[in-house]
């Protein structure tokens, strides 16, 4: 378990990916409830805004991750923020550095237009971009595991955006989050959460196939994570079960969907780690 102690910022750069998930979940979410109302949503304005905070501190969390990446772990001056000048470097001179800008800009594309097919362009480009900057990114964008890892990211962060507008809306009292869009979302969650599952695995293999094997630490960051998948999945076939039984119970679904919420924050944790911890 040593890994853990490698990187003085390891937490730093972990919850900046977890930001540019959940930022770029909730703009995904969001194209998929205008799509499926066929209008712009009424608190359109705080998602976006939202999204852009957290997409900007994952910006700035990742370039001080990355500058103080050397730094000893155990030292208290390892606990420093880098400089202005140190994250400007990391943006001019490394791929890392402009995959997050370009990760930046796209984000702020997609904020600040009112036209759909900009905004899903922007989301799209985002995802590239997140996928430059992780393990996958390293080997380019024309070796396989690139694509598998878009593909990957792409499915889980347009099912846990979906999901999370969902509960948002729902809590938030709207009448028209009803059965009839839970079960529209049921029938788009499942295909989707599948092609996440499948592309995942092939991820891994491809991941254990170029290492020759896996550290111990990622092995273990690795289970957690799928723990949480299986404990997401148990929570989402009984709400398929909720919504097929005649006596419909809305706080019952509520309770089911407020519990997967939880375990899929869980999951963006520990999938947020992983992409800090080196493979071998």
């Amino acid at each position: 378990m040593n890994r853990l102690f490698d990187h003085a910022h390891l937490l730093d750069g972990a919850l900046a990916r977890a930001c540019a998930y959940m930022a770029l979940a909730m703009l995904s979410g969001m194209q998929l409830w205008e799509w499926r109302l066929q209008r712009l949503l009424a608190w359109r304005q705080y998602f976006n805004w939202t999204a852009f905070a957290l997409g900007s501190a994952a910006l700035l969390l990742a370039l001080n991750s990355a500058a103080l990446s050397g730094e000893d772990a155990f030292n208290a001056a390892a606990m420093s923020v880098a400089s202005p000048g140190e994250m400007l470097e990391l943006l001019r001179f490394s791929a890392f550095g402009q995959a997050w800008l370009a990760y930046w800009l796209c984000l702020l594309a997609a904020v600040s237009c009112r036209k759909s097919w900009v905004a899903r362009t922007a989301c799209l480009a985002m995802l590239g971009a997140l996928a430059l900057a992780s393990h996958a990114g390293e080997l380019g964008m024309w070796n396989w595991t690139y694509w598998i890892d878009l593909a990957h990211m792409g499915c889980a962060l347009l099912w846990l955006g979906g999901m999370s507008l969902m509960l948002v809306l729902r809590l938030a009292g709207n009448s028209w989050m009803s059965l009839r869009e839970f079960s529209f979302f049921s029938r788009v969650a499942l295909p989707v959460f599948l092609l996440a599952l499948a592309s995942g695995a092939a991820r891994a293999w491809l991941q254990y196939a170029e290492e020759g094997g896996l550290g111990w630490t990622y092995a273990a960051m690795l289970g957690l994570k799928l723990a949480a998948v299986a404990a997401i999945a148990a929570c989402a076939w009984q709400l398929r079960r909720l919504l097929r039984q005649p006596g419909f119970s809305m706080a019952a679904y509520d309770n089911g969907l407020t519990l997967e919420f939880f375990f899929a924050l869980v999951l963006v944790l520990f999938t947020s780690l992983l992409t800090q911890l080196p493979p071998d």
